[in-house]
């Protein structure tokens, strides 16, 4: 049967308000009334009704949508009570993960697509039973579950979520160190029976006389947070400083007790001396950076406090000038140097002008501070720096031969067995599954047709392997899936059989690109797997995923305009790289795709941060809706260069999808010029000054630790630098295609 012939029987059914539905490419999606899931009505769902007539097909669906819509009411009423009055405080969400906490624990119960499978095959009584058992809830009598599904309003006493966790906040803040800990443990719904012993021992620990000083001490510095160095043979309490950069620390052994507790007249004069101590120590830190921030402050400089320079601070007018480090390294000086002298030291080491006095800094000392400008510095200054010529510099004969060289060598090296593959970082039939690498339909660098023929061989040698008995029992699930998704059904039977004999999905055993291909063949669901993301070489995201994935987002950009501290634009835009722009434009409003737009834009503008463009998520997401205004905003942006080219031995994680994902979005004269760069950059000579520095560090025993054998440590180091110099060969190669293809098709124009 037609699915077109269905869908015209079922909107005629659909004018009655109550129902909420939409039509997209796929078919009609109808929306429960509680906004957590939905019924897809596509060609499959049709032809599981086994009824012939269009108008029969469409009054079935619906009538199991209105089945499935009221057992879904009942059981998420039933589990509202059941949470209200065991004190579980909920947070729901349109997502279908509703967030639950309880006595300082929390978890995620699935109310969405794994919630409407359940109710497929089990009465309301039943599911709301496994609900209540698989997420940390009270158990639930069968007779309690029937009461609870026949419900029919929601609770008038439900716990806020959100105030449970300020109050989980608040009294993680007040619990003593070590008893405390304790009851927190024991306020959860745990066989305390298996407990005995961790609670005798925690019972024997509180007998410390150390832990009555540290409880003290915790209730004495209430605005500081103290924890424990649990990796110490000793027991070392930390208190953190005001700015978080280090920690007062002191031991809290018996012994280090005993002396305290002598010397200080007992637990409240041991108190009270750490608490000055770590007041004076506090104190001075602050006095010395607020008198350096004040001084270059006055002196026209600005300050870089970004954590990605991880040898501290550096201060500036135009690029990374002076450097301090605000971390353990200022408290040692400060046991021998009062802020003062450390201060006008510093000033003196880095020459700064005009001269500093020390009259100077006693005044700024007594002052109210200046506050000096945040921004990203960069090493040197922006025109000193790494360039990209330009694309008029270059030889396009002899780059069109280089290029070509990779590229054959790519293909002779996946031609070979796979145990003499020793080109690249990664299996050559990996880089397929990788769109900025390859588009399907779109490359022509290599084609879909030599790919099919690859995995095939592939397979078949796999096969042929195991019938010798020379591999494991399990298929070759990379060339499967590449087949599969190019519609050759070769490997189906035996991937199929695997998998059933399996019975249950484990991450380890299974490729989720594969299983995502078979879904809905195998005895699991891909859809109850939230960290598992749909291939992005399988084309348009599946309905339930993009509305989900929609709804997360539209939750998550809620949040951040709330202030929510813990939702970042970085983060709402990873989120929307697995949508398609199909997806997303029958899921998202036109203003958060114009929003999502205008945040590629910013990340492309932006210039506050020397790790900006490690983080692809915009790229992808301009690849999606073909914005190029984003590529031209980056050849716009001068820091670009530096970002990407400082660190030598950073240029091969990042250089080679940086430029193959902006040829991806246009393969214009930008590209070029990256690709033109790269497959001309002769890092050798850099990357042996790294190995030769890490050589004399492991020399000298700085590494020993994690590096026992040093010139094995060193081979490897240097297979994996030159395997990413290939591959950012690669790369290059790749764009510099695309380029000269797009060039040949302008002039065929």
């Amino acid at each position: 049967m037609q699915l077109d012939q269905v869908l015209v029987a079922l909107r005629s059914l659909l004018n009655e308000p109550q129902y909420r539905w939409r039509e997209i490419l796929e078919g009609i999606v109808l929306e429960f009334s509680d906004g957590c899931d939905m019924l897809l009505i596509d060609q499959r769902a049709i032809e599981q009704t086994g009824k012939s007539a269009p108008a029969e097909v469409a009054r079935t669906v619906l009538k199991a949508f209105e089945k499935l819509d009221r057992r879904r009411t009942a059981v998420l009423i039933g589990l509202r009570h059941w949470a209200a009055e065991t004190g579980v405080a909920l947070q729901r969400s349109q997502t279908g993960n509703w967030g639950s906490y309880k006595n300082h624990g929390s978890s995620t119960i699935d109310v969405g697509y794994s919630l409407t499978k359940l109710l497929q095959r089990h009465t309301p009584a039943v599911v709301l039973r496994q609900l209540a058992e698989q997420n940390w809830l009270d158990k639930l009598t069968s007779a309690q579950a029937k009461e609870l599904v026949a419900r029919e309003a929601p609770p008038t006493n439900e716990l806020s979520y959100r105030d449970t966790s300020t109050e989980m906040e608040a009294d993680a803040a007040n619990v003593s160190l070590f008893t405390g800990f304790w009851q927190t443990l024991g306020d959860r719904d745990l066989d305390l029976k298996k407990l005995d012993e961790l609670q005798r021992n925690f019972l024997r620990r509180a007998q410390d006389p150390g832990i009555a000083v540290i409880d003290k001490l915790q209730a004495r510095l209430p605005d500081y947070p103290l924890g424990v160095d649990c990796c110490s043979p000793k027991k070392v309490i930390l208190i953190d400083f005001t700015n978080n950069l280090d920690q007062f620390a002191f031991h809290a052994d018996g012994p280090n007790i005993d002396r305290l507790l002598d010397e200080h007249g007992g637990v409240d004069g041991a108190v009270e001396y750490l608490a000055a101590q770590f007041h004076q120590r506090n104190d001075a830190r602050d006095q010395v950076i607020q008198a350096i921030d004040t001084l270059l402050a006055k002196r026209g400089c600005v300050k870089d406090p970004q954590p990605w320079n991880r040898d501290g601070w550096w201060y500036g007018t135009t690029h990374q000038q002076y450097g301090f480090d605000p971390g353990p390294l200022l408290t040692r000086r400060l046991h021998r140097h009062a802020p003062v002298d450390l201060v006008l030291a510093w000033c003196e080491k880095h020459k700064i002008a005009p001269e500093v006095t020390r009259d100077e800094i006693e005044t700024i000392l007594k002052s109210p501070p200046v506050a000096i400008g945040h921004r990203m510095l960069p090493p040197v200054p922006i025109e000193e720096g790494p360039q990209l010529p330009p694309l008029s510099s270059w030889d396009f004969a002899e780059l069109d031969r280089v290029a070509q060289t990779w590229i054959a060598a790519f293909r002779s090296e996946l031609e070979k067995p796979p145990k003499q593959r020793t080109l690249l970082p990664i299996d050559p039939l990996q880089y397929w599954n990788q769109p900025q690498w390859y588009a399907r339909a779109k490359d022509t660098w290599v084609d879909d047709d030599w790919w099919i023929d690859q995995a095939r061989h592939a397979w078949r040698a796999h096969q042929q392997e195991r019938q010798k008995g020379r591999r494991e029992y399990w298929p070759d699930q990379q060339s499967a899936y590449m087949l599969l998704a190019y519609g050759d059904n070769e490997p189906r039977e035996a991937v199929v059989n695997y998998y059933r004999e399996l019975q249950y999905y484990h991450d380890e055993a299974i490729e989720d690109e594969l299983a995502w291909v078979l879904e809905g063949k195998l005895p699991w669901s891909m859809y109850e797997f939230d960290n598992s993301e749909y291939p992005a070489q399988l084309g348009k995201l599946p309905p339930h995923l993009a509305r989900k994935t929609a709804i997360t987002l539209r939750e998550e950009v809620r949040r951040m305009q709330e202030d929510s501290d813990d939702v970042s634009v970085e983060g709402i835009l990873q989120i929307a790289t697995s949508l398609d722009r199909s997806s997303a434009q029958q899921w998202l409003t036109a203003k958060e795709i114009q929003w999502l737009h205008e945040s590629c834009l910013k990340w492309a503008s932006a210039t506050h941060d020397l790790t900006q463009f490690w983080n692809f998520s915009p790229l992808l997401i301009a690849t999606q809706f073909g914005w190029t205004d984003v590529v031209d905003r980056l050849e716009q942006n001068p820091i670009v260069p530096m970002c990407l080219l400082n660190d030598d031995m950073r240029r091969g994680f990042f250089l080679a999808d940086f430029i193959l994902w902006i040829s991806r979005i246009s393969a214009g004269p930008y590209a070029a010029r990256w690709a033109a760069y790269a497959l001309t950059l002769d890092e050798t000579q850099e990357t042996e000054k790294s190995l030769a520095a890490l050589e004399r560090e492991m020399s000298a025993g700085k590494t020993k630790p994690l590096f026992l054998d040093t010139s094995s440590a060193i081979r490897n180091f240097r297979d994996g630098h030159t395997k990413s110099q290939r591959q950012q060969k690669l790369a290059a190669a790749v764009v510099w295609h695309r380029y000269r293809e797009t060039i040949q098709w302008i002039l065929l124009e």
